[in-house]
C-alpha cells in the first residue's frame, strides 16, 4: 500500500492485533491488573510514539534498545515515585535527559518521545516496592508484543522518501555543472529545476522528527551531504561577470575535464541513492581537483605579458567551478562517509565526536533543545509533584496531559491545550455512552476496546489533535471498563486530570520563555547572520595578516550559533501552528548565514594553504573593505526582515520571491565589489608582469590566491545583496 496514510493505517492494524490479546493474557489469564496498563504503555509506546523509519534491521535494533532502555526507566521511575521527595526531583533531572538526547536526531529523537512514557508511568503510579516486578513483567510483554507485530504483521516497507528526493536534486545538478562549464552557457532553466527540487526535499525534511541526526556515521554523513547540497546550489546559481577593460583570456582547457568529473560524481551519487548504480568514492574527484589545480597554477604562470590585464577575469570565472567542485566533494563524501580526503576539513565536516560537539553546541539557554527540554522537565515535576501531594487517582493523566499540552512557546501551548481540553470533552462525552450502554456487561468493552486501539493508533499525527486526544480517551476508558465495568468515575477523573496538566503546561509556558516561536526564529537567525558573516571579516583580516584577528573563536561562535538557529527554526516548523508565515524567508537568511560561516571557515585555511602574494597592498585592504561592507549590509537585511510588519514574506517555499530574486541577481556583480576587482586585476596583472622565476606554478599559485580571495569575498557581496533584494522585494508583496 503506498497512498496517504498507509503507514498510520499499518500502525492502528499492528495494535489492533496485539493490544486485546495482551490485555485479556495478563488480566483474565495471569490475573495481573497491575501489568496491563504498562503492557499497554509499551506497545504504544513502542508503535505510535516511537516511529522508526528506515531498513528493518536498524529499525527492528533501535526498537529493541528502546524497549530495553524503557524497562530500566520504567523501573529506577517507580522505585522513585515510592517518595515525593525523591520523585519529583529525579522527575526534573531524568525527564530534561531524556528529552535533551534528542538534539542528536536520527532515531535519538523518536526515542527519546517513547520513553517520556514509562518514566511518567513509574513516577506518578504509586507502585509499591513489592508490585514493581508486576509492572516490569507487563512492560517487556507489550515491548515484547510490539517488537513481533512491527517485525510479523504488516511491516513496514524500506521506504526512505528523502533519497530519491535527494537523487532529483544530485541529477539536476549535473547537469547545470554541464551546461555552464562543458557546453559553456548558463541554464536557467536547469538552475529552476534544481531551485524546485531543493525547495521539495527542504519541504520533506524540515520539521522530522526521525531526521538524520549527529549519532551514527551514516546520519551525520546525511547531514553533511544536504548542508553541502544547499551550498552547492549557491555555487551554481553564481555566475558573476568581472568587468575587465581589456579581452580575458580564453578559459583554461582543464576547466571542461573538472566539470565533466564533477557531474558524472553527482549523477553516480544519485543513481546509488536510488539503487541503480555503485556508491563513487570521493577521492575520485578529490584526483580531479588535484590535477586543475596544478594545471590552473601552471595555465596562469604562463599567460603573456601582454595578456596580463585579462587574467584576473578568467581566474574569478573558474572560481565558481572550483568551488562547485570541491563542495560536490564533500557532498558524494558524505553520502557514502567511509572515506574522507583530508582537505574536506575545510567544508566543514565535524571533526572529532560529532555526537558529543552536538550535545554541547545545543547546551545553553539559547538553544530550543535545551529550552524544551528543560520546560517539559519542570512541568512534568509540577505534575508529579501535584499527583503525590494530592494523592489523585489516575495521577498519571495529569503528567501526560502536561506533555501533550506542552509546546516551543506559549502560543504553541495555548493552541494544543484548547484542541487536548475539546478532545478530552468529546472521548468523555462518547465514552460515558458507551459506559452507560454498557454497564456491568465485561464482553462488551472486550468488544469495543478493538475499535477504540484503531482509531487511537491511527489518529495522531494523522488527524487534528482533537480527533486522536478523544480516540485515545475512549480507548482508555474502555480498558478501564474492562476491571471496573460500569463505573464513571475513571471518565470524570479522565477530564479533571488532563485539564490539570493542561493548566500546569499553560503556566510553565508562560514563565519559560514565553516567545512565540516565529520571534524565536528571527532572534536567532539574526544573531546566526551576524556572527557568520562577522566570522567572515575576522577570516579575511586573517588573511591579510592584520593582527589578533583570532579565527578560531569567531569559527567555533559562527558555527554555534547557526546550529542553534537551524534547531530553532525546525523545531518551529514541527508544530505546525500559523506563527511562521514568512518561513522561506528564513530559510534563505538561515542558508545565507551558513554560507558565510562556510567561506569564513576556507578563507582561514586559505591563509595557510594558498596564502596571498606579498606585493598585494590594495587587493588585501579591499578584501576586507569589501567582507566589512557585506556584513554591514547583512545585518541591516535582516534588521529590516525583522522591523516588517506580521504577514509580509513569502510563505509557501515553492512560491517564494526569492526565486525570482535569483534570476535577477545570478549573473549581476554587486556594485560594492568593484573597488575589489579593480585592486585584484592590478595586483595579478603587475604579478604575472613581474614575474621573473623559471617555474611559472609559482607564478600561477599566487595570481590563483588572488582570484579566489576575491571570489570568496565577491560571493558574501552577492549574498547580501541579495537580502537587500529580498527586504525590497517582501515589503511589497504579501504572503502567499
Amino acid at each position: 500500500m503506498t497512498a496517504p496514510g498507509s503507514a498510520f493505517v499499518r500502525r492502528a492494524v499492528r495494535m489492533t492485533v496485539i493490544v486485546p490479546p495482551v490485555a485479556w493474557l495478563l488480566t483474565d489469564v495471569l490475573h495481573l491488573p497491575g501489568a496491563a496498563i504498562p503492557a499497554s504503555f509499551a506497545m504504544f509506546a513502542l508503535t505510535v510514539f516511537a516511529h522508526f523509519g528506515g531498513p528493518r534491521g536498524p529499525r527492528l535494533a533501535a526498537s529493541a534498545l528502546t524497549a530495553a532502555m524503557g524497562l530500566v526507566v520504567i523501573t529506577v521511575a517507580c522505585v522513585a515515585g515510592i517518595s515525593a521527595w525523591v520523585a519529583v526531583p529525579a522527575s526534573l533531572v531524568a525527564v530534561f535527559a531524556i528529552g535533551y538526547v534528542g538534539v542528536l536526531r536520527g532515531y535519538f529523537a523518536p526515542a527519546s518521545a517513547a520513553l517520556l512514557v514509562p518514566w511518567i508511568f513509574g513516577a506518578t503510579s504509586g507502585t509499591p516496592l513489592a508490585g514493581i516486578p508486576e509492572v516490569m513483567l507487563g512492560w517487556t510483554t507489550g515491548a515484547i508484543a510490539a517488537l513481533l507485530a512491527g517485525t510479523l504483521v504488516w511491516p513496514e516497507r524500506e521506504n526512505d522518501d528523502l533519497r530519491p528526493l535527494f537523487a532529483q536534486c544530485l541529477n539536476d545538478a549535473a547537469q547545470m555543472v554541464t551546461a555552464r562549464w562543458v557546453a559553456g552557457h548558463y541554464d536557467q532553466a536547469a538552475m529552476d529545476r534544481l531551485d524546485a527540487s531543493i525547495a521539495a526535499l527542504d519541504q520533506a525534511f524540515l520539521g522530522r522528527a526521525d531526521q538524520p541526526g549527529a549519532a551514527t556515521s551514516q546520519d551525520r554523513g546525511f547531514l553533511t551531504a544536504l548542508d553541502s547540497l544547499r551550498r552547492l546550489r549557491t555555487a551554481l546559481w553564481s555566475d558573476q561577470p568581472v568587468p575587465v577593460g581589456s579581452r580575458p583570456v580564453d578559459p583554461p582547457p582543464c576547466d571542461k575535464d573538472l566539470a565533466r568529473t564533477t557531474a558524472a560524481g553527482l549523477a553516480g551519487s544519485a543513481a546509488w541513492l536510488t539503487g541503480a548504480g555503485p556508491v563513487v568514492d570521493p577521492r575520485i574527484l578529490d584526483g580531479a581537483r588535484t590535477q586543475h589545480r596544478q594545471e590552473l597554477f601552471e595555465w596562469a604562470g604562463s599567460i603573456p605579458s601582454g595578456e596580463a590585464d585579462g587574467a584576473y577575469a578568467q581566474l574569478a570565472a573558474t572560481f565558481d567551478l572550483t568551488t562547485v567542485s570541491l563542495t560536490a566533494e564533500a557532498l558524494v563524501a558524505g553520502l557514502d562517509p567511509t572515506t574522507e580526503p583530508a582537505e574536506l576539513s575545510m567544508l566543514g565536516r565535524p571533526r572529532g565526536d560529532s555526537a558529543r560537539r552536538r550535545l554541547a553546541g545545543q547546551w545553553a539557554l539559547t538553544s530550543p533543545w535545551f529550552r524544551k527540554a528543560l520546560r517539559t522537565a519542570v512541568a512534568i515535576a509540577v505534575t508529579v509533584l501535584i499527583v503525590k501531594l494530592s494523592d489523585v487517582g489516575f495521577g498519571l493523566w495529569v503528567s501526560l496531559g502536561a506533555m501533550a499540552a506542552l509546546k516551543a512557546d506559549s502560543s504553541g501551548t495555548r493552541r494544543s491545550s484548547g484542541q487536548i481540553i475539546l478532545g478530552t470533552i468529546g472521548g468523555f462525552m462518547v465514552g460515558a455512552t458507551l459506559i452507560a450502554l454498557l454497564g456491568p456487561w465485561t464482553t462488551g468493552y472486550w468488544l469495543v476496546v478493538p475499535v477504540a486501539v484503531f482509531l487511537a493508533a491511527y489518529s495522531p499525527g494523522r488527524t487534528t489533535l482533537v480527533v486522536s486526544q478523544a480516540a485515545f480517551t475512549v480507548f482508555i476508558l474502555m480498558m478501564v471498563g474492562i476491571s471496573e465495568p460500569g463505573r464513571f468515575a475513571a471518565a470524570e477523573m479522565r477530564v479533571v486530570n488532563v485539564t490539570l496538566g493542561v493548566t500546569v503546561s499553560l503556566l510553565v509556558s508562560l514563565a519559560m520563555w514565553p516567545r512565540g516561536a516565529a520571534a524565536m526564529v528571527r532572534s536567532t537567525i539574526r544573531t546566526a547572520a551576524d556572527t557568520a558573516s562577522g566570522f567572515a571579516v575576522t577570516a579575511f583580516a586573517n588573511l591579510t595578516g592584520e593582527p589578533d584577528p583570532a579565527p578560531a573563536v569567531a569559527a567555533d561562535q559562527a558555527q554555534r550559533d547557526v546550529e542553534i538557529a537551524r534547531e530553532t527554526l525546525d523545531l518551529a516548523v514541527s508544530q505546525r501552528g500559523p506563527g511562521l508565515p514568512d518561513v522561506a524567508d528564513w530559510m534563505l537568511v538561515l542558508n545565507t548565514a551558513s554560507q558565510f560561516a562556510l567561506s569564513g571557515r576556507i578563507v582561514t585555511d586559505l591563509s595557510s594553504l594558498h596564502p596571498l602574494p606579498a606585493d598585494c597592498a590594495q587587493t588585501r585592504r579591499e578584501l576586507v573593505a569589501t567582507s566589512e561592507q557585506s556584513h554591514g549590509d547583512v545585518v541591516t537585511a535582516v534588521t529590516a526582515l525583522i522591523a516588517r510588519p506580521p504577514g509580509e514574506g513569502a510563505g509557501n517555499v515553492r512560491e517564494a520571491p526569492w526565486l525570482a530574486i535569483n534570476r535577477v541577481l545570478a549573473r549581476r556583480r554587486p556594485p560594492a565589489v568593484a573597488p575589489l576587482d579593480a585592486a585584484a586585476q592590478a595586483d595579478t596583472a603587475a604579478l604575472i608582469r613581474r614575474h621573473a622565476d623559471p617555474d611559472p606554478a609559482e607564478c600561477g599559485r599566487g595570481a590563483t590566491a588572488i582570484a579566489y580571495s576575491a571570489g570568496w569575498a565577491a560571493q558574501g557581496a552577492q549574498l547580501a545583496q541579495r537580502l537587500s533584494a529580498l527586504v525590497r522585494a517582501s515589503t511589497t508583496q504579501p504572503a502567499k
